[in-house]
């Protein structure tokens, strides 16, 4: 991701499941020759981070801690 992209903005607990289920079936492909191989998954990071999944906060009352 570049400087002038930016990661989406997850709107609500749904979609951040959906987005989720969607990034483990697309990461599933080819774990096992990453593991294997010993590479480090980039590709597969900088879609989790455009994804905005890192950015997910939890509220307290949810079991975040603080």
């Amino acid at each position: 991701m570049t400087a002038q992209e930016s990661a989406h903005v997850i709107a609500d607990d749904a979609e951040a499941l959906a987005v989720a289920a969607v990034l483990a079936d697309e990461f599933r492909t080819g774990a096992a020759e990453r593991d294997a191989e010993r590479r480090l998954p980039r590709a597969e990071l900088d879609r989790l981070s455009a994804s905005g999944l890192l950015a997910v906060t939890v509220p307290a009352e949810h079991g975040a801690r603080t």
